[in-house]
């Protein structure tokens, strides 16, 4: 899935900048997951209305987790270039919380074992080698070989991700998770 283009919205292979770590060069396979979540998101809040919405979500996860998944140490590659052949091979905290959340919606949604075999190798993941047991919180970054690094992320980022990662499989996927924690009051 590209994401840089010109002003006349042709695609850009040749952008390039190498200290730009929010809109790195080539693809991210955590933003195909994301929008496979936020897509199906959508689809629910709009009344399921866009046929295209679930077969578009299931698209994207499936092909983040066959292109960007690292299948020799486990975790998402941050980017690929355009022959889908992994860039910046660091695991970063974030596409895991969007995948485990993207599984998430897509088993409710559109129960597989591909999806549900897809949620439980991700928190497997994460909880082998993204939770930083020593000072709390996760690990925003791996090296390629799954050592804890910060050359994108000095010190903790956001909890953001996490929060999300941890909160949105407790609860129906029903579009919102703020509305259904307030419709539930917060209970599981």
């Amino acid at each position: 899935m590209p994401e840089h283009f010109d002003e006349a919205w042709t695609l850009d292979r040749i952008y390039y900048h190498p200290n730009e770590m929010f809109r790195p060069a080539g693809t991210t396979p955590g933003h195909w997951l994301e929008w496979a979540r936020l897509v199906l998101q959508l689809w629910v809040l709009g009344d399921k209305k866009h046929d295209w919405m679930p077969e578009a979500a299931r698209g994207l996860f499936f092909q983040s987790m066959s292109l960007g998944w690292d299948k020799d140490r486990g975790g998402f590659f941050y980017t690929l270039d355009w022959e889908n052949v992994p860039d910046k091979k660091m695991k970063l905290w974030w596409p895991l919380c969007e995948g485990a959340a993207a599984a998430h919606f897509l088993n409710q949604h559109l129960p597989s074992d591909f999806h549900e075999e897809s949620y439980r190798r991700i928190w497997s993941f994460i909880a082998n080698n993204s939770l930083d047991h020593a000072f709390g919180g996760w690990h925003e970054e791996l090296t390629e070989d799954l050592k804890p690094s910060n050359s994108l992320f000095p010190g903790k980022g956001d909890i953001y991700h996490a929060l999300q990662a941890c909160l949105i499989p407790l609860f129906p996927a029903t579009g919102s998770l703020t509305r259904v924690i307030g419709e539930t009051g917060g209970a599981l």
